[in-house]
């Protein structure tokens, strides 16, 4: 609110660019004194370095900096691209950059320990600086009716700790408090009317039921449909009180169904038997699941395409998201390839 009377912010969404696309669109960007990018996965990043090394050539006065997972998993690789990086939250990073340069005076790391930024109260963000068509759609429930829908984060990081995975920043699992949670949604509902949302948390269902409860039922009461994303590690109570709430998909981070690899990317918590008990929940409440694989994971016997389609078609999963496994930069496999094979 300081800044609104002497600073211009724009949000310049590139999403849905690519290859020449995303070149012409660079070129449309306007000349701004600082540009900030979010790197959310690897594949961002390598847009990102080339964006800023275009706007840089065309607006050489112009300051580059950085944040996000990427950012927080290779910090030296991303420091060759941007005059500086956040590392950490960036609630009050950012404002401290945009403070140190009208005072001449930019750093070239700026570092926050996550637990001193708690997620529990920090301020839903305002989606005013987007068109409308690129906050809401009708897409991302076209299996349930159309309704028009966004993405939210209720929660961020994840206390798991998968071999290939780099998402789990913060490595705690920090959740909005329900009063907040409850506010956003009636902000979507009265400024987009949103009737649906994709929850984009890593856990949507926290194994914890005190700490899941609150988050339910807070979504619950705001009448809305939704669906997201977790793992196999969810009582039936708790999917029975996710159905209650709105929820009409759960997308369930399997992996793998062998028992060896499961152990091998530390997901050795997991089992068979726990998989087939939560999807067995999810069929009699009336849940649909959409089950999300990795193929090429460390240690995998020759057979397990087949043993996986026979497990789809035998327990009638609604739904199949697969991938196909890639050392993600600053994943643990990434930083110990030698010791996975």
């Amino acid at each position: 609110e300081q800044y609104s009377k002497n600073i211009l912010v724009e949000a310049v969404d590139l999403r849905g660019f690519i290859d020449a696309d995303l070149d012409k669109k660079v070129e449309t960007i306007k000349e701004y004194d600082l540009y900030c990018y979010w790197m959310f996965k690897s594949t961002d990043a390598i847009e990102n370095y080339n964006t800023a090394k275009k706007l840089k050539i065309k607006y050489p006065k112009s300051i580059h900096v950085a944040g996000g997972t990427h950012v927080e998993m290779m910090p030296e690789e991303s420091a060759n691209f941007f005059d500086a990086i956040i590392i950490g939250p960036g609630e009050y990073s950012f404002k401290k950059v945009v403070d140190d340069i009208q005072q001449n005076n930019l750093q070239k790391i700026y570092q926050q320990e996550w637990k001193e930024v708690p997620f529990r109260d920090t301020p839903f963000p305002r989606r005013d600086f987007l068109p409308k068509d690129h906050v809401v759609n009708n897409n991302l429930f076209n299996a349930y009716g159309g309704a028009l829908s966004t993405m939210v984060y209720f929660s961020r990081g994840c206390h798991y700790r998968c071999g290939f995975c780099t998402l789990n920043v913060p490595g705690e699992l920090q959740i909005r408090s329900p009063e907040m949670v409850k506010s956003e949604i009636k902000y979507l509902k009265e400024n987009y009317n949103v009737q649906a949302i994709l929850l984009k948390d890593e856990i949507a269902i926290h194994p914890n039921e005190k700490h899941s409860t609150p988050l339910l039922e807070a979504i619950g009461e705001s009448d809305i449909i939704w669906r997201g994303q977790g793992t196999s590690q969810v009582s039936y109570d708790q999917l029975k009180l996710a159905y209650d709430s709105g929820c009409k998909e759960m997308a369930v981070g399997v992996e793998t169904l062998d028992g060896n690899v499961m152990k091998i990317i530390n997901k050795g918590w997991q089992t068979e038997k726990q998989i087939l008990e939560f999807v067995s929940n999810a069929k009699k409440i009336g849940i649909k699941i959409k089950m999300c694989l990795i193929f090429g994971l460390p240690g995998e016997k020759d057979n397990i395409a087949e043993k996986t389609i026979e497990f789809i078609e035998k327990n009638d999963i609604d739904y199949v998201n697969v991938s196909g496994f890639a050392p993600m930069p600053g994943s643990p496999i990434f930083k110990d390839l030698k010791r996975y094979g």
